[in-house]
């Protein structure tokens, strides 16, 4: 799966305001591959960077 930073952290950020969003997080964790385009082009805002780390830290438990 290939996506912008942007739209995974928009799309974590909207699933928290409709309660899915650890639906929404194991969306992110399912593919065999993630890529994130656009990863450092912005700087992330404090609540996105523990999104992130999130899904970061679960797929690498995943192994």
């Amino acid at each position: 799966m290939v996506t912008p930073i942007s739209e995974l952290l928009h799309n974590l950020n909207a699933a928290k305001v409709d309660n899915t969003y650890y639906q929404k997080v194991d969306y992110y964790l399912k593919p065999d591959l993630l890529v994130l385009d656009e990863l450092g082009f912005k700087r992330l805002p404090g609540y996105s960077a523990d999104d992130f780390f999130e899904i970061i830290s679960k797929r690498y438990k995943k192994g």
